[in-house]
C-alpha cells in the first residue's frame, strides 16, 4: 500500500536550549531517541526529552503510522502524482506537536 505521508528524520535529537544535534545516520528509518529521555544535553546541560515530549513523538509516529495505513489506498485511487507532490514540513516535538512549514 502506498504511503502518503513520508517521514524523514534527520536528526534523532535537538536541543531546546542551544540547538545541540545528533545526526541520524539513516533519516528514512526513525530513530530511538528512548535513550535521551531526562538525558543532560553534553553543552547546556538542559534536559533533551522530557517523558511527555517522548509521549507525544510515540502519538504522532502512531497517528501517522494510521494515516498511511488508513488512507494509503488514495495513491491507488489518485495515482502517484497525486501523492508525491513533493511537500515537507518539519514537525518539532516539544511542548506539544509542532508543524513548522
Amino acid at each position: 500500500m502506498a504511503k502518503i505521508i513520508e517521514v524523514y528524520q534527520k536528526n534523532k535529537i535537538e536541543c531546546d536550549q542551544c540547538f545541540f544535534v545528533v545526526k541520524n545516520e539513516i533519516p528514512s528509518q526513525l530513530a530511538n531517541i528512548d535513550e535521551f529521555v531526562n538525558k543532560a544535553c553534553p553543552k547546556c546541560d538542559a534536559n533533551l526529552c522530557t517523558p511527555k515530549d517522548y509521549t507525544d513523538y510515540l502519538k504522532f509516529i502512531k497517528l501517522v503510522n494510521r494515516t498511511n495505513k488508513y488512507l494509503g489506498w488514495l495513491g491507488y485511487f489518485f495515482g502517484s502524482q497525486t501523492i508525491n507532490m513533493g511537500e515537507s514540513v518539519k514537525v518539532k516535538i516539544h511542548d506539544g506537536i509542532n508543524i513548522i512549514k
